[in-house]
């Protein structure tokens, strides 16, 4: 008698759970629908700017502030560490590993392991997050273009004018910094690691948000490295869906993809983002030298920006590194304020390595600066770190503070279930 009702319940279900995925997929999009709000968080900010200031200035004890940041770098030069851009780390650790073994891009035809993607550490390849292609596919397509050359051409073996010295005789920092917002943060980020003998490497995006050529002359007049944040993957539609043709100036269409779902047409959308990533490229070198590049990933795309790596060696344009595919990360430890918080890797759609679960072992787990402060002086970081910061999360004005404060936390909670969806 009641097997109808159990029948119209398991239909119902059904119903239910076909819904949920394109749910859990229309909750990423949240992001862009809350810009409006923090946006109006500012009037709020402001006001509070005063209460904040007289009851915990943001200048001496609170997180992410210049004064904050600024005590970590001295405390990591108090234990002996020095500080390389990312270039000076292909330079000469790559550079020494290649001569040392020999290494030529025959031998790598002889693994399966793409040029690109082959490290001196156990890195399995093809094992970052959104790449789904066969090893062995993408190692022949990069075969055929890369021929017999080495691994580091010649002209990226002469980018550094000032000798590195041996990494292997002192604890080493590679400072990274992603200017995905606000470049006036990144020039005063940069002038505060100037006057503490301090250089890094900055990747711009090529969009407004980012790009400003007189910051980019700025910071590489202090000595800092500059390269490309590139995201074509992504922003590749707006060239194709869109007729205007100014640089820096198209909209990020997400959410428009020209491309019909085929093999054939992610080969068409490949061969889009490296085309324009070249003429990206080009528009930099105007401005400044460039040797190494650094993916950009946004937790609100399908795509992955690696991909172009797939089918193109970035080595033919005279660009000598990519952090994710060049960083022997078994050797060096990796910190990133992703999230605005030293553990973003919990909630990290792209800025994650898999060498994690070691560290984690380890006991090198952080989640704010004075805990990276605190093992600094007590001994117990790594000797070799990686660290990336995105200088837009570091002020030391009230209002802008709390209003990247409020906005990370609410990213943090959309990126919290687009990972978990993903499992």
């Amino acid at each position: 008698m009641s097997y109808p009702i159990y029948s119209s319940l398991i239909a119902h279900l059904s119903l239910l759970i076909s819904h949920l995925s394109p749910l859990i997929s229309h909750l990423s999009l949240l992001i862009a629908h809350l810009s409006p709000l923090i946006t109006h968080l500012s009037p709020l900010t402001s006001h509070l700017s005063p209460l904040i200031s007289h009851h915990s200035p943001l200048t001496s004890s609170m997180d992410f502030t210049q004064n904050t940041y600024s005590t970590l770098l001295q405390a990591l030069q108090a234990q002996g560490f020095s500080f390389i851009t990312f270039a000076e780390y292909i330079s000469y650790y790559k550079n020494k590993e290649s001569v040392a073994s020999g290494i030529q891009d025959n031998e790598a035809q002889s693994t399966n392991q793409p040029a690109c993607r082959r490290q001196s550490g156990s890195l399995p390849a093809l094992s970052w997050p959104g790449v789904t292609a066969k090893a062995g596919s993408i190692n022949q397509s990069r075969q055929r273009q890369a021929g017999n050359q080495s691994i580091l051409p010649e002209a990226g073996r002469q980018s550094i004018n000032q000798p590195v010295r041996p990494l292997a005789d002192q604890p080493t920092v590679i400072l990274r910094h992603d200017v995905d917002l606000k470049p006036q943060n990144s020039l005063a980020t940069a002038k505060l690691e100037h006057k503490l003998g301090i250089k890094g490497s900055y990747y711009f995006r090529a969009v407004p948000e980012s790009w400003d050529e007189q910051i980019i002359r700025e910071i590489a007049a202090l000595g800092h490295e500059v390269g490309y944040h590139y995201e074509t993957m992504d922003t590749v539609d707006s060239r194709h869906c869109e007729s205007r043709s100014s640089f820096v100036g198209r909209s990020n269409l997400l959410n428009q993809d020209c491309f019909a779902k085929s093999a054939r047409n992610d080969e068409m959308r490949i061969d889009a983002a490296f085309s324009l990533f070249v003429e990206n490229l080009n528009h930099l070198r105007q401005i400044v030298d460039v040797k190494t590049i650094c993916m950009h990933g946004s937790p609100r795309s399908k795509y992955d920006n690696r991909d172009i790596w797939q089918k193109y060696d970035y080595r033919k344009l005279g660009i000598i590194g990519e952090p994710y595919f060049d960083m022997d990360f078994d050797q060096f430890f990796y910190l990133t304020d992703t999230g605005r918080r030293w553990d973003g890797w919990r909630v990290s759609v792209r800025d994650r390595v898999s060498q994690q679960e070691q560290w984690i072992k380890k006991g090198l787990v952080f989640k704010t600066t004075s805990q990276i402060i605190n093992a600094a002086h007590s001994g117990k970081l790594a000797p070799k770190i990686m660290i990336t910061v995105h200088p837009q999360r570091w002020s030391s004005s009230a209002a802008p503070w709390v209003k990247e404060l409020v906005w990370q936390n609410v990213k943090n909670m959309v990126k919290k279930i687009i990972v978990a969806s993903n499992r």
